[in-house]
């Protein structure tokens, strides 16, 4: 439901990042905000939608306006025409007074509609109208208002497929997706996690530090549930642990997931990869780098479902090496099955006589 209608914060929020994909966001932010046109906010969960949609605002009225965000995915079907319009007094059971909607607690602000692929199929005509026409009316009511403000909405979902799935109005995806940006996943900005793990740990009542390694082993967690997954492990720690400075040692139990591939343990040592090196040369085969190759792209391709672009995306190389590498192990276990059905069929062809020749029992 709307959360209040209290103005914007007195100052934008934070934003912590330094890897290329988020300073890119940040500049078509900085671009879009002028604007007052609808943007539509597509990334995965967890990922920041609306510290960019506060930032949009932010910069667009320097907090001026009041901004008002709604979750369209967390209000009964019943109730969401009224949490979006408002009604008037009688308008139904249980309205024992007039009550305003989000547009008009918007004002000439921001309204955030957050979740927009979960609004009903059924109300999307109404918030289409408000956006073509900038008017609207209050669930039972007679006077038409205006809406000033601007429209940002967000989604984790994919709006396109949905409209080919007659899940999503085609007409309101365009209205919102005026301008649209897409929210890079933590893992694509993994670089910038020690910053941010640093920032949530300044901020907690008893504030945290962090190692070098231990920031250097929370860059390497995959974090699927993007930044929203990392500020609460920190929470997490800051209620749980009488430590007020974690190394890597002392922060390894509180993480759930295994390291992630992009980067190598800082803090390996030479016997560590001595060890790994020693293990590589007991593979099977003669050919010791061949055979770590084929370890790699196998242990890839499991661990992607297959997906070949984002094995390669994961090794370091592109989706045509993974095919190539494919295609010669392929063209390679065609020659050995080709000579072994050879062997075999010129073996079937020698004469008893000649075959006894092989077996030492026969010939004395």
């Amino acid at each position: 439901m709307a959360r209040d209608d209290s103005p914007a914060p007195p100052s934008p929020p934070p934003t912590i990042g330094s890897a290329p994909a988020y300073q890119r966001l940040l500049a078509q932010v900085e671009r879009l905000a002028q604007t007052g046109r609808p943007v539509l906010i597509c990334g995965p969960s967890g990922a920041g939608k609306e510290v960019i949609a506060q930032q949009l605002h932010w910069q667009s009225c320097e907090g001026k306006q009041a901004f008002v965000d709604l979750n369209c995915g967390a209000i009964p079907v019943q109730l969401i025409e009224a949490e979006l319009f408002g009604c008037v007094r009688g308008a139904y059971t249980g309205a024992v007074t007039d009550r305003p909607g989000v547009f008009e607690m918007a004002g000439n602000g921001t309204l955030f509609l957050d979740e927009i692929g979960e609004l009903p199929l059924a109300l999307q005509p109404a918030l289409l109208r408000v956006l073509e026409t900038r008017q609207y009316r209050p669930v039972g009511g007679t006077r038409t208002r205006h809406f000033g403000g601007r429209v940002i909405a967000a989604t984790n979902r994919n709006l396109r497929e949905m409209v080919q799935e007659g899940r999503f109005r085609e007409d309101l995806y365009y209205r919102l997706a005026v301008f649209e940006l897409q929210l890079p996943t933590l893992a694509e900005r993994h670089t910038d996690i020690p910053a941010l793990a640093e920032h949530f740990a300044a901020s907690q009542d008893r504030p945290l530090r962090f190692a070098p390694d231990a920031l250097a082993l929370l860059e390497r967690q995959p974090w699927p549930g993007n930044v929203r997954e990392l500020r609460n492990l920190i929470d997490r720690i800051a209620v749980l642990s009488d430590e007020v400075l974690f190394d890597a040692a002392t922060l390894r139990d509180y993480l759930p997931h295994a390291p992630a591939p992009w980067q190598a343990p800082v803090a390996a040592t030479s016997t560590t990869a001595d060890s790994l090196a020693e293990a590589l040369l007991l593979l099977e085969g003669a050919d010791k780098l061949a055979a770590t190759e084929r370890l790699l792209v196998e242990h890839a391709l499991r661990r992607c479902a297959g997906n070949k672009s984002e094995a390669a995306r994961l090794l370091g190389v592109n989706r045509k090496t993974i095919e190539r590498r494919l295609a010669a192990r392929s063209t390679a276990h065609d020659r050995v099955l080709q000579s072994h059905v050879a062997n075999r069929a010129d073996g079937a062809c020698r004469s008893p006589l000649s075959a006894s020749h092989d077996i030492p029992h026969l010939t004395q």
